[in-house]
This record gives structure tokens, C-alpha cells and sequence, in this order.
């Protein structure tokens, strides 16, 4: 379902579609890897990602507060994500581990 390839020394993340409470436990999988690997700079690529079920939203709430606490210097991006899901990150004040480059762009 996820799509990883790596730019410089950003590891690109793309969901192939939604992040459904069905690919909640391979988001899961996938956060504690990058943990692991101690891969310091991410970005998500919501450019394929319509919507966000609340348990897949949660994971990303624990992944923001397991990494802080193990790599407080871990830069990670979300890209290209629906207005909607940025004003989510936004409201839940997620944005400010899960930066949204040109937030204001988004549609």
C-alpha cells in the first residue's frame, strides 16, 4: 500500500489511496521501521489521499509523540494533502511535528 522511495536525505512516503482503519496496522508497521532505521527526515505524500479514518489518523498522533521523545531533531513533511486533511493536522495542532509546506495552497 505504501509507496517509499528516497530523495537526498528525505525518505518519501506516498499511500497508494485513503488510509483506511484496514491499513491503520500497516501504518503502524511502517512508523515503527522508520523508528528503527532512525530515519531522521520524512515526508508524506498525500498527493493520492482523499481521506483519513481515525484510527490511521491516530497512529500518526502516536508516531508524533514516540519520535519527538526518541529523535528530537526528526524533520518530517507532509506534501500535497487535501485541505481538509491539513486543516485536520491544523486543528489537532499535528502540524507542528507534520509540517505542511505551502499549507495555504492546498485545495
Amino acid at each position: 500500500m505504501f509507496k517509499i522511495t528516497y530523495n537526498g536525505k528525505w525518505q518519501i512516503v506516498r499511500p497508494g489511496t485513503d488510509l483506511t482503519e484496514n491499513s491503520a496496522e500497516e501504518l503502524r508497521l511502517l512508523f515503527l521501521e522508520l523508528l528503527e532505521k532512525k530515519k531522521k527526515f520524512i515526508r508524506f505524500d498525500f498527493s493520492g489521499v482523499n481521506d483519513i479514518h481515525a484510527k490511521s489518523f491516530m497512529i500518526f498522533v502516536m508516531f508524533s509523540k514516540i519520535a519527538v521523545q526518541q529523535y528530537p531533531d526528526m524533520r518530517v513533511e507532509l506534501i500535497n494533502p487535501e485541505k481538509k486533511i491539513a486543516d485536520l493536522f491544523e486543528m489537532t495542532r499535528l502540524d507542528e511535528f507534520y509540517k505542511i509546506p505551502h499549507k495555504d495552497n492546498n485545495q
